[in-house]
């Protein structure tokens, strides 16, 4: 279940990973960067029609400090777009907005304990005293919230951090290439998505969080050499194959609904002219509901883009 967490979108990770580092800073002891890295050659790929062309970036959301986001191939396509799309807007007068949207949402009437069984409050009270965590501070939280704090804290241990993710360097890359910055989704539906779903999932995904939090570091490890190297199965592995099998309800909230609407937003844009970029998450571009899978049954000819560079 941590793989699918590791599918929440940009702005929630970043305000999650920023709530939980006051409260873990003790714990919170990054790794170094590995000296030895596979070729960069993440997913890219070109959809075209007469007179439009349409770039979709496959990103990772949480990275080590001093890795790269993207190969020279990548910088041509952002320099060859006029428009960059990216899930969410991203600046920092944003960011301070996201803590006034989320506090209702992650809010709970009801304290977290008293939805755990006896035993699981034992679990929750173990886990959240490895990392110097009170439940106490979580009772007035939903699940969802809770568990998605939890997940990060291993990996951030391990030296990943939502700040180094490639969507906020792409973000930095295309202003200062002066493309018009566009996206999908405000912050308001982004936390949404995961806040709408049912009691009984969220708490699942709660359960699933204190059983596999040892395996975090390892996941997204895992899961950042699969987005380094491009490898599409791997990805879809990681990311959309437990959910959409184990968990529909959030597989629809969280990939197959979204990708249906950035299909007919993209859509309206290839019926204009020009060149586009647009950037998100890796998970997006695998899988039957793929985005470009939806952009090649609307007609449009797609290709992945070789983005290893030469040297």
């Amino acid at each position: 279940m941590i793989r699918s967490l590791l599918l929440a979108t940009t702005a929630l990770l970043a305000l999650a990973a920023c709530d939980v580092r006051p409260q873990a800073e003790a714990v919170l002891d990054p790794a170094p960067v590995e000296a030895v890295a596979p070729p960069l050659s993440p997913m890219l790929f070109k959809v075209t029609d007469a007179d439009s062309t349409l770039y979709l970036y496959g990103t990772i959301h949480l990275r080590k400090p001093g890795t790269d986001w993207g190969t020279e191939v990548v910088r041509a396509a952002i320099r060859e777009a006029t428009e960059v799309w990216t899930e969410l807007e991203i600046n920092p007068a944003k960011d301070v907005e996201l803590a006034g949207i989320v506090g209702p949402l992650a809010a709970s009437d009801v304290p977290l304990s008293q939805r755990l069984t006896p035993e699981q409050n034992a679990r929750f009270a173990e886990v959240a005293g490895r990392f110097n965590l009170s439940p106490a501070g979580f009772e007035g939280y939903k699940p969802w919230f809770v568990g998605i704090q939890l997940s990060l804290i291993p990996m951030m241990q391990a030296g990943y951090n939502p700040a180094q993710g490639v969507d906020p360097a792409v973000d930095a890359f295309a202003e200062a290439d002066g493309d018009t910055m566009r996206w999908f989704e405000t912050a308001q539906e982004q936390l949404g998505f995961l806040a709408g779903l049912s009691d009984e999932l969220q708490l699942q995904m709660l359960l699933d969080v204190l059983d596999e939090i040892d395996e975090g570091a390892e996941v997204i490890a895992n899961l950042e050499r699969a987005w380094t190297t491009g490898d599409e199965a791997a990805i879809t592995g990681f990311m959309v194959d437990e959910m959409r099998t184990d968990y529909p309800e959030l597989y629809e909230a969280l990939i197959a609904g979204r990708n249906r609407r950035w299909v007919e937003v993209l859509k309206t844009e290839m019926a204009g002219a020009g060149v586009d970029f647009v950037a998100v998450g890796a998970g997006h571009l695998v899988g039957a509901d793929a985005v470009q899978e939806g952009l090649r049954a609307a007609g449009y000819a797609v290709e992945r883009v070789e983005t290893r560079d030469p040297s």
